[in-house]
């Protein structure tokens, strides 16, 4: 067979049709195969290219998602490193003895200080004019989140050295910006008051297996940072800077570097007349003098000035929210300054709310009415506190001591007493109440008549309550809707079972003594059991009523056809 192709081919290769017809083929198949390989060359290069991208966008996110907080987050803590007490040497043991819990500390501190100074850097660009602003600070005050909101179009397209210096300078800002926002108070305060720093703290409980502190900080911090969201913390930090600045440019005749307020008239240029020239004649009298003083100062000068008292003021400010708030706590919680800190901002933003709800009355020119709405006020704030004490206070506390008894054999023996942490148990019964408030207002809204009746007035009570404001009506809702049928389900469940276990059966000598031990570590489990099985068997005979009405309905309108059918209406229809 070799042999007869062979012999076909050198005839047809003999003439010059045949040569030439191969020579042809050649061609195609020669150019056919270089396409092909450009084909594959060109995917490979754009595979490679896609690949290269995805690479470098992977690396700039972990570098700025990943690596900066970590960094930042470290250089926070050499800065504070008198606050918490002990030394680069007991620093560096806990990060070889576990390095990822103390890298995600600092991924924490370092990420929430990233986010502080993004929005303080912010609000000075946004009161500054942008002639105002030097190259050089305006690209450490750069914000990249508020550029570009797309980040990942952002970091593929932009070039990865500008990428790689934006990164830099920005770790350059925070770490500058802390050596003067967190390192100098910390040292002030250190200077000042002596035995202040380090804080006290207690990072673990020998006796308990959860530790307080951990347990904790998933309830404080959470429940702080809703709290301030909700107040308008960021809001309100921003107002006072921007206050600042606008006091300082007015001091100092620098009111042409910011922008105008809304409503207010543009500053033409240095040395034209600000908002405060046209106040009054006796105003603008009183504060010609230090104007003018401060107009004949050269520009730079005065700059520097304003740019050295902000930064004071900033300085000051910060040393103030360090003592302050750990001062007031410690009256109340003297084993935990972390605790007490938290405390002691509880309480001063308490009594902000107070003085921002009792200024109004300072005007008041009735002092009778002054009074009674002094004590309408105060009642409020009695009951409201009282209510609020027994819903995080008392419920919790409750529901935890039910958890605990139900998680009591899986650590305890029936022959052995067991020991119960009350805080812990306070800890364990506040999340569960937060988990089922963020599960009850997640979940779809049932129908009315569908069951989940308590589900369905717990949600809209909560909606109510959120949308309404601070008044006796508010409370007494509160008390009835949400908080009185959580105190009572919680005493009941621990009362019930207490009673039965250790009154009813021990008394009429229905069991023998070697199996009390046993009844009193299971009765929760038997009552839990048994209204599990009560709400399984009411949700169940809810479904089966529901399904033999819709029987009834079905058979009721069958019945109905029925009875109307008329043969001859069918026949003259069908005709």
């Amino acid at each position: 067979v070799l042999a007869l192709a062979g012999g076909a081919a050198a005839r047809r290769l003999a003439t010059p049709e045949g040569r030439r017809r191969w020579s042809q083929r050649f061609a195609w198949a020669s150019a056919a195969c270089r396409r092909a390989t450009a084909g594959l060359v060109r995917g490979a290069l754009e595979a490679g290219s896609q690949v290269l991208v995805v690479a470098k966008v992977l690396c700039i996110l972990l570098l700025e998602r990943g690596v900066v907080p970590v960094l930042t987050g470290a250089w926070l803590d050499l800065c504070a490193m008198e606050v918490l007490g002990g030394g680069p040497q007991q620093r560096s043991a806990l990060l070889r003895s576990n390095p990822l819990a103390v890298a995600g500390i600092y991924w924490f501190a370092g990420l929430g200080y990233m986010l502080y100074f993004t929005g303080l850097s912010a609000s000075v660009v946004s009161l500054l004019r942008p002639e105002a602003i030097p190259g050089g600070l305006e690209l450490l005050l750069r914000v990249r989140a508020d550029e570009d909101p797309d980040a990942l179009g952002a970091a593929a397209e932009e070039h990865f050295g500008a990428q790689l210096m934006s990164t830099a300078t920005s770790f350059v800002a925070y770490a500058t910006s802390m050596v003067v926002l967190v390192h100098l108070p910390v040292q002030a305060v250190h200077g000042c008051l002596e035995g202040f720093f380090p804080w006290r703290q207690r990072l673990a409980s020998p006796p308990a297996e959860v530790s307080m502190d951990i347990l904790l900080f998933h309830v404080v911090v959470p429940l702080l940072l809703e709290h301030l969201h909700g107040a308008g913390g960021a809001e309100a930090a921003a107002r006072c800077a921007r206050k600042l600045l606008r006091a300082l440019a007015n001091a100092l005749a620098l009111q042409h570097l910011l922008r105008p307020e809304e409503g207010e008239e543009p500053v033409a240029g240095e040395g034209g007349p600000g908002p405060s020239a046209s106040a009054g004649s006796s105003e603008a009298g009183a504060r010609s003098a230090a104007v003018n003083w401060a107009q004949r100062q050269p520009l730079r000068l005065r700059c520097a000035a304003g740019a050295s008292l902000a930064a004071g003021a900033l300085l000051a400010a910060h040393g103030l929210a360090l003592v302050m708030p750990v001062a007031a706590g410690r009256a109340a919680l003297r084993g935990h300054d972390l605790y007490a800190g938290l405390a002691g901002l509880y309480g001063f933003l308490l009594a902000g709310r107070a003085c921002q709800a009792l200024w109004p009355m300072v005007h008041v020119a009735d002092v009778c009415a002054a009074a009674a709405s002094v004590l309408r006020w105060a009642k409020l704030t009695l009951m409201a506190t009282g209510v609020f004490a027994i819903l995080v206070g008392v419920c919790p506390l409750l529901l935890g001591v039910l958890l605990e008894l139900l998680m009591l054999p899986a650590r305890v023996s029936a022959n052995k007493s067991p020991i119960l942490f009350l805080y812990q148990d306070w800890v364990l019964g506040l999340l569960c109440l937060k988990l089922w408030h963020r599960v009850v207002m997640a979940v779809p809204l049932p129908e009315p008549g569908a069951g989940w009746a308590a589900l369905r007035a717990w949600r809209l009570a909560f909606e109510d309550l959120q949308h309404g404001s601070l008044c006796e009506g508010t409370v007494r809702r509160l008390w009835a809707e949400i908080t009185r049928p959580v105190l009572f389900a919680a005493l009941t469940a621990l009362a019930g079972p207490y009673a039965l276990a250790h009154g009813l059966i021990p008394a009429a000598r229905l069991l023998p003594d070697r199996a009390l031990p046993l009844v009193w570590l299971y009765c929760y489990h038997a009552a839990a059991a048994a209204a599990l099985l009560a709400a399984v068997a009411a949700q169940a005979r809810r479904w089966v009523s529901s399904w033999l009405q819709g029987i009834r309905d079905e058979r009721y309108l069958i019945t109905r056809q029925l009875n109307n059918f008329s043969p001859e209406v069918s026949v003259a229809s069908a005709s």
